[in-house]
């Protein structure tokens, strides 16, 4: 047998054929991955007004007694009632709050379907947090969930760098799983030379977010005006946003909750619309309509009946609360406490009947 050997044109034995470029980075590699990452990505769309967006970390920091619960809790009921979010899958961590607080915060929103986690209560405690979202991401229940964490130094010492940069990455991890957290804290008490709010702890909190806000106060006769300074932005987020709510003193939390309102971009400027004019008569006809067309929960009724009349969520509330009772005599509809302890609306027999004729 003849063996043949290749040689090149000058006699040389050729060079052997190139190995393809390895690496220990390749087996990381994301190339060819976009369209399914793509896929994956959830959305920035707003979630809590424009301070808050779908599939981030967010971070709002704001002196004790400041609002920021009020303003979180009365943002995320706009959320649901335009069905930015299904309510179901929103968790609101309650951890720095009194029995009575606790109390009011469930019957608030148990009427939009929001869970409320609260220290103390079937056995919840801040220590197992992180060990929850863990399992979130583990089982896949993260993506397209809300978690709101108050306050975040029950769940970490901000203090503490390696803790809460431990955690920052499990929120991290949260938000790459399709979640959306919101973790509020406080400021330090003394402001910085420039006169402004200064995030207590470990610069990490606000390097590791997507979005960070703070909140600073300003309370002039009856309203209290809340301005969101965006001191982090990786991406979105309104760079200075207002929102206003009466602090008059005879008025309850409820009341309180449902005179939160955008009032816009510039702190110096407030164009929150004033308070429409509108009859009771007008209030009365659609409140009727809305339970006679199914909406019967308490807080939806007064969001729609809101946005139905123009007059404000208080106004609504206080036209509802006068003639609800159990005497068809003298009220004009009912409720009664159902599945999650939901205040569900009815109209009394003479009204009902009405609808039909």
């Amino acid at each position: 047998m003849t063996t043949i050997h290749s040689t090149t044109s000058d006699g040389a034995a050729p060079s052997p054929a190139p190995q393809p470029y390895t690496s220990p980075l390749h087996r990381y590699s994301l190339l060819g991955k976009g369209n399914e990452l793509a896929d994956d990505a959830v959305a920035k769309t707003p979630l809590l007004g424009d301070v808050c967006l779908r599939g981030d970390v967010t971070l709002w920091g704001a002196p004790p007694n400041s609002g920021k619960t009020l303003f979180a809790i009365g943002l995320l009921a706009d959320a649901v009632m335009n069905r930015a979010i299904e309510p179901g899958h929103v968790f609101y961590l309650n951890m720095d709050d009194s029995m009575a607080g606790v109390a009011e915060k469930v019957t608030i929103l148990q009427d939009y379907g929001v869970h409320v986690l609260a220290e103390g209560y079937l056995d919840f405690t801040a220590s197992k947090v992180q060990r929850l979202l863990e399992s979130m991401i583990a089982e896949g229940k993260a993506r397209d969930s809300f978690v709101i964490v108050d306050t975040l130094k029950k769940v970490v010492d901000p203090m503490h760098k390696q803790r809460t940069v431990e955690f920052m990455k499990l929120a991290r991890r949260f938000a790459l799983a399709g979640g959306s957290l919101l973790l509020l804290a406080h400021t330090n008490k003394q402001r910085g030379g420039d006169g402004k709010l200064v995030l207590a702890g470990v610069a990490d909190l606000q390097d590791d977010c997507d979005t960070a806000y703070l909140l600073d106060r300003r309370v002039s006769k009856d309203v209290q005006q809340v301005v969101f300074e965006n001191v982090k932005r990786r991406g979105g987020g309104a760079a200075t946003s207002v929102y206003t709510c009466s602090t008059d003193p005879n008025i309850g939390y409820v009341d309180r909750l449902l005179s939160v309102r955008f009032a816009g971009s510039d702190p110096e400027y407030d164009d929150t619309p004033p308070d429409s004019k509108v009859d009771d008569a007008s209030i009365i006809q659609a409140i009727e309509m809305t339970i006679r067309h199914g909406t019967v929960k308490k807080m939806a009724v007064i969001d729609v009946v809101r946005r139905a009349t123009k007059a404000s969520r208080r106004v609504v509330k206080d036209v509802l609360d006068r003639h609800t009772g159990s005497d068809p005599g003298v009220h004009l509809w009912d409720y009664t406490v159902q599945a999650a302890g939901a205040n569900v609306y009815r109209l009394h027999p003479g009204l009902a009947d009405s609808a039909a004729e």
